[in-house]
């Protein structure tokens, strides 16, 4: 029996195309069309002479409809664009994280290739069990956008999870920097051979009373089943400025917050917390 697909659209190709103004600021989108692609189509996007084309699913791992998960698991896929007349296509790989409720802009993990951000907003049919997927059987909703400036960085997320919730696959945090809002982590974790996802929580979403403030702040890693026997070294970058927002329409009455970013741990913090004094200017 087949899975229910997108209700705006079943196995049909959509495009929309947005023409951006000349606004000059940065990351002004500019251009963008949203795509619904099956396992081996791809499509004219429509602007800049650019192709897309769903290449291969490479794991489904979303926690089951009616189903209770302590991971929601991830939905991945490769896909390319090319850019023509030139004849090598990027591939890159996207992913969505599980979900049984409609799916927000912080629930996928996005891929860059040069000035173009590639999104993948939905991929039906969501599994209602554990049994596979058909790989025919898949649609794949997938956003490209250009980017007039820099790539930005994720934002933190904010989130009622518990800490052990949060924290899904070892990882070491060697070092922490800060430059206006945006926190540049040295990460380093086991396994080389496919490619890790990283998040940063804001859990509870809220602030003590104290001076300063405080929030407490956690790293997910989500590993991919990377077996490898190997040691991986990254810097990678969160935009914290969300906390300062969520700070301003709470409270807003002090200069900084200071938030507690802890290390991995399973049942509790077995050393105290990086300290980083967010200033809101």
């Amino acid at each position: 029996m087949k899975r229910p697909i997108f209700d705006l659209v079943i196995l049909a190709l959509v495009v929309s195309v947005f023409l951006g103004c000349g606004d000059s600021a940065t990351n002004h989108q500019i251009s963008e069309a949203t795509v619904d692609l099956s396992l081996g189509q791809t499509v004219d996007l429509g602007f800049d002479n650019l192709e897309l084309g769903f290449y291969r699913i490479l794991d489904d791992s979303r926690c089951p409809m009616n189903a209770y998960c302590l991971w929601p698991g991830m939905g991945e896929i490769t896909v390319y664009l090319l850019k023509r007349p030139m004849h090598d296509p990027a591939y890159v790989r996207v992913a969505i994280v599980g979900t049984a409720v409609a799916l927000g802009e912080k629930d996928d993990v996005p891929a860059y290739v040069d000035q173009y951000r590639i999104r993948l907003i939905g991929l039906a049919p969501y599994p209602t069990g554990f049994d596979p997927i058909d790989s025919s059987e898949y649609v794949a909703r997938i956003k490209v956008t250009k980017i007039d400036g820099s790539i930005p960085p994720p934002k933190i997320q904010t989130t009622f999870m518990e800490p052990t919730e949060i924290m899904l696959d070892p990882i070491d945090i060697d070092s922490v920097s800060l430059s206006g809002s945006d926190l540049l982590l040295k990460l380093s974790h086991g396994g080389c051979c496919k490619k890790h996802y990283y998040w940063l929580y804001m859990s509870p979403p809220g602030f003590t009373k104290s001076n300063p403030p405080q929030a407490d702040i956690y790293l997910r890693h989500f590993a991919n089943n990377d077996s490898c026997e190997c040691l991986t070294s990254i810097y990678q970058s969160f935009d914290l400025k969300p906390i300062i927002d969520l700070y301003d329409s709470t409270i807003g009455d002090m200069d900084s917050v200071r938030l507690n970013l802890y290390d991995y741990y399973e049942d509790s913090p077995l050393v105290p917390p990086h300290a980083i004094i967010l200033h809101k200017d």
